[in-house]
């Protein structure tokens, strides 16, 4: 696969990252931009779930009046929606401390964990069926810790290779992880978190997430 296809087109984006590289030597300056980031990731991070946009008070009032006042069903509640609101804040800490060192096969798991309190890879195979009609296949789930283990050390002999662009090697990561597809749900959340590890890691660059 030619990675370097298209290596003419980062010229613009250079001119930027040279700045933001310049930029850095400033701690104030850039301790500024990453509170933004991290405010930018904690607002991202509580609105993947519904219940964490819903006040926890009002939640506890409807849990109690549907199953008939049980209190004991209204501090469970209240319990999941404050542990909710912790492990996104953990994940949110998780993604910076990810910033200062090489990617790991574990990392990722990590990341699942505390986000969705689930450390295990999908237990079966899955397809993925497009738009047109067409099935796509993702790899068979005896084989997803093999393939993350291909793309991790794919990752680091890349980035040894000078001549590419550091955001073709992120890309082409960010591409290959949501192809292996290693978690039964929140691929697609965990995908794009870790792909701005990687661009701050790189770069000093992130990506404005939406809410979907």
């Amino acid at each position: 696969m030619n990675l370097n296809i298209y290596s003419d087109k980062f010229e613009p984006i250079n001119v930027y990252i040279k700045d933001i590289l310049e930029l850095d030597k400033y701690d104030p300056v850039m301790s500024v931009v990453r509170s933004n980031f991290q405010l930018n990731i904690a607002q991202y991070l509580a609105s993947l779930n519904a219940e964490s946009r819903k006040d926890p008070a009002e939640e506890i009032r409807k849990s109690s009046t549907i199953l008939g006042s049980n209190i004991e069903n209204a501090i469970e509640v209240q319990k999941e929606i404050y542990l909710d609101i912790g492990r996104k804040y953990a994940c949110t800490i998780f993604m910076f401390d990810l910033v200062k060192k090489p990617i790991e096969v574990i990392d990722i798991q990590l990341f699942y964990e505390i986000l969705f309190s689930e450390y295990h890879f999908r237990q079966s195979d899955a397809f993925l069926i497009d738009q047109s009609g067409l099935t796509h296949r993702f790899p068979r789930y005896q084989d997803i810790q093999s393939n993350l283990d291909k793309l991790i050390e794919e990752f680091k002999t890349l980035q040894e290779d000078s001549e590419l662009h550091p955001l073709v090697i992120i890309t082409y990561f960010h591409y290959r992880l949501l192809a292996i597809h290693p978690f039964p749900d929140g691929n697609g959340r965990i995908s794009r978190l870790i792909l701005n590890v990687m661009l701050e890691n790189s770069v000093k660059l992130t990506t404005q997430f939406g809410l979907n």
